[in-house]
């Protein structure tokens, strides 16, 4: 199979009153900036209970998901897989050839990663403690290079759906919309920073913000418990937010 790649020289600035996105390091042109936003991120979980779309996001480390590979859920024992002493997860036996899902906490990622891979999970998936997610890494990077099975994150509320899932199968098809940078504004708006400071402007933002990302529960979830933190009050339901 032929292996394309692109090196993309970007430019880092330490603050800028211009470049507005999230992060100060970019592609130094357009078209290197549309290579560098090429890259599938995330994507979603495939067959939860009442077909809910909840997204997840690859981590820095681990391989790319195969295409249509359909992979049967289990949970891991313990369920942060802090198990001190071990390099393998408790329920070893009952992980390996699975998709294993770990709870976030308790010790470093790439470590819970590593008890999964020795333990010959075909993927892990942690579960954030909060409604977001985001590409877990580690540093060095080198020290993720050993993880040959693909690692990723879901939310709380896609924590919760999975555990429903335990024997079960499901897909994780990749999204192009599905984007860390999506989640770093996302997350300006469940943390309150995002929200306008006029009340009537915060409610216009809520209206768009719900159409913008209909179709993507994890995103309404962490929008509406902004929105509700922001201002204090109980939350409109859609369409009557103004």
């Amino acid at each position: 199979m032929a292996l394309m790649a692109a090196m993309v020289p970007i430019h880092c600035a330490a603050q800028s009153e211009t470049v507005k996105t999230m992060e100060l390091c970019r592609g130094s042109t357009e078209a290197d900036r549309a290579i560098a936003n090429s890259i599938i991120e995330g994507g979603w979980v495939k067959g939860l209970p009442g077909d809910a779309k909840h997204e997840y996001l690859q981590a820095t480390f681990g391989t790319k998901i195969p295409t249509a590979k359909k992979y049967e859920i289990v949970h891991a024992s313990p369920p942060n897989a802090c198990n001190e002493g071990s390099e393998l997860l408790d329920n070893a036996e009952q992980v390996a050839g699975k998709a294993v899902v770990i709870e976030r906490g308790g010790c470093q990622f790439l470590e819970k990663a590593m008890k999964a891979w020795s333990s010959n999970a075909s993927m892990v998936i942690i579960v954030n403690s909060e409604t977001s997610i985001n590409r877990y890494g580690c540093e060095p990077r080198w020290k993720g290079l050993k993880v040959d099975i693909p690692a990723l994150m879901v939310t709380d509320k896609g924590g919760e759906a999975l555990k429903l899932m335990k024997g079960k199968i499901v897909e994780f098809p990749a999204s192009p919309k599905v984007r860390k940078d999506t989640w770093l504004k996302i997350d300006s708006y469940r943390d309150t920073t995002g929200w306008a400071k006029k009340k009537s402007e915060q409610k216009m933002q809520l209206k768009q913000l719900r159409a913008e990302h209909a179709e993507w529960p994890d995103r309404i979830a962490a929008i509406n418990m902004g929105y509700g933190l922001k201002t204090d009050g109980p939350v409109p339901p859609h369409g009557e937010e103004l």
